[in-house]
């Protein structure tokens, strides 16, 4: 009597095949060769990239110079690529000499003066008594000059030594410098901002290198004046909190330009004399950015790639550097935007939908961005969340669910595919921070936090604390089972079987230890990646094997597996950050990826890895993403003919089982299987497999109905060839 079976997912795609012994040509990836040529086409490092920078300056050619929050960086080849970041705090403004030294005008330190452009920097300004500097102007003559809370200093030997030159005396009682700027160095310009209210500002103008300064006839009142710049015709603009502000007569009397009531987040002039304006919101206006050819009379909105506003800088040749989410780079007006790798972000999560979209939590060590591609990586849209820190996503449904890991726990829904997202309100339970959210196969919402395991069963209005254990990560198998577990204080994996309902933790032969990965492959094994090492668990985590051999030091273990049962895992090895190995028997051996992601940037260190549904293979890092250069699965693709190849008849597991038992089979090339099972006189009581399978890793799970304990056969038959292994059924 034939028993009714369920038969798993297999480890590979599945595909016809005929006694001619045809198999479907396979296109792998390489995974270990001899060739550094070869080798180096497994990793690209790719999107998304981060920071906008918050100043720009351009040294000639294709020379660039930018700062980031606590950094200055450089490009020699028009933002192609960039130097690693040299640490410098609080830069307010950057002056670059021609084929000289760079000045940075800093918050808290004064300034700062680099004679190898940018490599290295050196603290001056002796004499300059207030504690931060604003704004800073030289030339090739060696003549520095810096505006400050209490005036201008200048000095004569490139910023070692200063002395003031314009003080209480020349400005009265507004000392503070919030501004300066120059068109070609024959005049400059410097803008007082009062101390006090209301706000008022005047222009400074110096035709001698700052020995002397005249105060402009009239003020800008109500209004604080935060950058200026000169027009290539002498017209000066300056940004403020309450529209664009002009001077035609070089600061004697002020009109306003365009944007009234806006706040003007940046202004700049191209060689060619057109001014772009940007505005840190919208104010009624869909556009962040707009343009003017005639000198402000009208202007055009110019579409933006992303949102947000920092900055907008040209250099000679009119090409546009716009400061949004991170940093972009036009040649043609502001018509296209190319984003730049200024930097990486720290890559912490990756979830993927139905349909193949791939979702990136992406950014600083709390404030995480969300990112999504629908190409499989080669590009990504960067999602304006309105949150503070994403540390992953989730969806119910059409629904897409963020979290937000800053206290007290929020979380957020977007139902148009991210382009807004709103708190979900009547959130009263939930307390801590949210690390995962995960929409279940039943209806559910779990959400992980820190001080425990919450779940919703209507769509995230009403939620009931369910595990007092804190929680970083969750995972669904195919059957709707739950894993959570933690890369914290070790406690091993929890498992739920009723939809979130209970947990229970599942750590037998692993033990308690900080758990960072868990991964499940299409038979339904579990993967764990841990302090302890690298864990395999072919019972739904009941027990736990240790397969690593301890490639790499036994802490941050990543763990991920792809479509055809290739498993993946990385860590540090040997003073090498980011290693990954890569196993096609299930963990019986192992091979390195080369060149490793450590030796092509040895300052990153592995925080996930992510295979797609593509087949590509995605590590997250601290600094940045890679994507493996071509896809880690077989790719259908003709067919020829091979020799014999050989097949394995696993032993089942759980042996003996009872209420079921998972049965393995591999093929080296796709053959016509039958898997029978047997009673110890020979009859056929269940029929397990009887078809064409594709070359690979299956598996097949029998759950016995009406049998007798006892012991009994599993035979498989391929090409000809017969295996046959015992196993032990209880009730």
């Amino acid at each position: 009597m034939r028993q009714p079976v369920r038969r798993c997912d297999p480890w590979t795609n599945t595909g016809g095949s005929d006694t001619m012994m045809k198999v479907m040509t396979a296109v792998l990836l390489t995974v270990m060769c001899g060739s550094a040529a070869h080798a180096q086409a497994f990793w690209n490092r790719t999107a998304p990239y981060s920071v906008g920078l918050n100043e720009v300056r351009f040294g000639g050619g294709d020379t660039v110079f930018g700062t980031m929050n606590s950094g200055f960086t450089r490009s020699a080849n028009n933002g192609e690529s960039w130097s690693p970041a040299v640490i410098v705090n609080y830069v307010q403004d950057i002056h670059v000499v021609p084929a000289g030294n760079i000045f940075l005008a800093q918050n808290q330190q004064r300034l700062s003066r680099s004679t190898n452009r940018g490599a290295s920097w050196t603290v001056v300004g002796n004499g300059i008594t207030e504690t931060s500097c604003s704004s800073v102007l030289a030339n090739t003559s060696g003549v520095v000059v810096v505006g400050t809370t209490g005036g201008i200093y200048r000095s004569t030997d490139n910023g070692t030594n200063f002395t003031k030159a314009a003080g209480a005396a020349q400005l009265g009682a507004d000392t503070a410098i919030s501004a300066m700027a120059t068109y070609d160095g024959s005049v400059w310009y410097a803008f007082t901002r009062s101390n006090g209210n209301p706000e008022r500002g005047y222009a400074l103008r110096s035709t001698d290198a700052g020995v002397t300064w005249t105060k402009g006839a009239n003020s800008l009142d109500s209004v604080a004046i935060f950058k200026a710049v000169v027009h290539p015709n002498g017209t000066l603009y300056v940004r403020t909190g309450n529209g664009l502000r002009a001077s035609t007569d070089g600061g004697n009397s002020w009109y306003l330009a365009a944007f009234a009531s806006s706040y003007i987040a940046d202004v700049t002039a191209a060689p060619n004399g057109t001014v772009f304006v940007g505005m840190s919101s919208s104010n009624g206006l869909p556009e962040w950015l707009h343009a003017s050819t005639d000198n402000g009379a009208t202007w055009a909105p110019l579409q933006t790639p992303s949102f947000g506003f920092s900055g907008i800088h040209v250099n000679a040749q009119g090409h546009l550097f716009l400061s949004q989410d991170q940093t972009y780079r036009s040649t043609d007006n502001g018509a296209t935007w190319k984003p730049l790798p200024v930097a990486y972000p720290n890559v912490t999560a990756f979830t993927e939908r139905a349909n193949g979209e791939v979702y990136v939590a992406a950014g600083g060590s709390a404030y995480q961005n969300l990112y999504r591609t629908t190409d499989n990586g080669t590009t990504w849209k960067h999602l304006n969340t309105g949150v503070n820190g994403v540390p992953s996503v989730g969806f119910h449904g059409d629904t897409i669910i963020v979290g937000d890991n800053f206290y007290p726990a929020k979380l957020f829904r977007s139902t148009d595919q991210g382009a807004t997202f709103k708190a979900i309100s009547g959130i009263t339970v939930l307390s801590g921070y949210v690390n995962a959210v995960l929409g279940t196969k039943f209806a559910s919402i779990i959400a992980a936090t820190s001080t425990g395991i919450f779940r919703s069963m209507d769509h995230g209005k009403v939620w009931t604390k369910v595990s007092n254990t804190p929680a970083t990560f969750l995972r669904q198998r195919d059957d709707g089972s739950l894993f959570a577990f933690r890369s914290f204080s070790g406690s091993g994996v929890m498992r739920s079987t009723d939809s979130g309902s209970t947990w229970t933790e599942m750590k037998n032969g692993m033990g308690n230890t900080m758990v960072h990965s868990l991964a499940i492959a299409s038979g339904g094994d579990l993967f764990c990646g841990s302090d302890a090492g690298l864990f395999r668990s072919t019972d739904a985590g009941e027990n736990w094997v240790r397969i690593d051999t301890q490639k790499v030091k036994p802490y941050g273990i990543h763990v991920t597996v792809d479509r055809d049962g290739h498993l993946f895992f990385g860590g540090a090895k040997n003073g090498i950050n980011s290693i990954v190995y890569r196993s096609t028997n299930g963990g019986v051996s192992w091979s390195e990826i080369l060149p490793s992601i450590g030796l092509i940037d040895n300052q990153t260190t592995i925080r996930t890895l992510f295979a797609s549904a593509s087949g590509h293979l995605f590590a997250g890092t601290s600094g940045g993403m890679y994507r493996s250069a071509a896809v880690t699965t077989a790719v259908r693709d003709g067919e020829r003919t091979l020799g014999p190849s050989s097949f394995a008849l696993e032993h089942n597991y759980p042996n003996p089982f009872n209420p079921s038992t998972r049965i393995r089979f591999t093929l080296g090339r796709p053959s016509e299987v039958r898997l029978t099972v047997h009673d110890m006189l020979g009859r056929t009581v269940a029929v397990l497999a009887d078809g064409p399978h594709a070359a690979g890793g299956h598996s097949v799970d029998f759950m016995p109905h009406g049998l007798s304990s006892g012991t009994y056969l599993i035979r498989m038959t391929a090409g000809g060839t017969s295996l046959t292994r015992k196993m032990m059924f209880m009730k």
